[in-house]
């Protein structure tokens, strides 16, 4: 329905509470991530822990649009920019 009302998708995925995930899950969660995504989407990851956000860094592609936050109002703030 996203696509219905902007051709560019804006997500916020919340990992907030979330603990790092084992290596299988990760590249699970990629593969989804990469057949629904398209060019011109935008995806911020809130990452609850240090640790988190380097797991998530690692699976994130900044040149992409692709970024980790801390918190979600820094993630909505670049969602929106």
């Amino acid at each position: 329905m996203a696509r219905q009302k902007s051709p560019r998708v804006r997500m916020l995925f919340d990992s907030g509470e979330g603990l790092v995930q084992p290596a299988e899950i990760v590249k699970r969660l990629r593969e989804v991530g990469d057949r629904v995504r398209r060019p011109g989407d935008r995806l911020a990851v809130v990452a609850g822990s240090a640790l988190l956000k380097m797991q998530a860094e690692r699976t994130t592609d900044a040149q992409n649009d692709e970024q980790v936050f801390r918190s979600v109002a820094d993630a909505e703030a670049w969602l929106k920019s």
